[in-house]
Parts: structure tokens; sequence; C-alpha cells
């Protein structure tokens, strides 16, 4: 999607295929307000080949960071990097391979929301 503004880019990753959130609050919130592409960016643990997600534990609860835009990813990454002993690598995850049940989302014109990926059997 082309924006009309030249100082912004839409980082999002065009596709058909797009994420279903499993809690139905939540998926009728994202067909009716805003979009979840099928990719996202995150934050990674340096130094892990990748594989490990900085992520947020409250309530007993991880939440991995997600973000739309790569300005916010960059943001957050500054601000992490104060609280923790790294800086992490902004990357790129297919948000169907994540393990984690939920996630803070940050859309790129809108506030952070919690986002359910998975449900707890």
């Amino acid at each position: 999607m082309p924006m009309n503004d030249e100082n912004h880019r839409d980082y999002t990753i065009p596709g058909d295929e797009r994420y279903s959130p499993a809690d139905p609050e939540t998926a009728t919130f994202f067909q009716t307000r805003c979009t979840v592409p099928r990719t996202a960016l995150c934050l990674k643990v340096p130094n892990t080949s990748g594989e490990e997600l900085v992520v947020h534990r409250e309530n007993d609860q991880d939440y991995v960071f997600l973000f739309e835009s790569l300005d916010d990813a960059y943001d957050y990454a500054i601000e992490a990097s104060q609280a923790l002993d790294f800086a992490p690598n902004v990357g790129r995850v297919l948000l169907r391979d994540l393990h984690f049940a939920n996630a803070r989302y940050k859309p790129a014109l809108s506030e952070q929301i919690d986002l359910v990926l998975r449900t707890r059997y």
C-alpha cells in the first residue's frame, strides 16, 4: 500500500494471508479496526542466531514484542537496551511460527495492543 506522506514508509509485507487471532473478541477488533500482517518485526537476542526473542513477563504470561513499523521497532530496541544487558537486534518473523501465546503488537499508526497468538490447551 503506497502512503501519501513522503516522510512515511509502509513497512508491512503485502500478502493475502493474514493472521487470525484465536480470541473471538480480538478477532472482531482486528476485522473491524486494523489488519495484522502474516509477518512482523520483533526484537531478537543477539548471538543466538535469531532463535531467542525479547519478551516481557507479566502475571505469569510471556508477551513477545511485535511491530509493524521499522521505526517503532528500532525505537523500542533502543529503550530495551537501557533496561537489558544487551542491545536487541531487529528482525522479522512469521506469526504462525511463534511459540508464544501472547504478543504486544504495535501497529504503525496506532497504540500498542495485546494480541492472543495461541490459546492454551
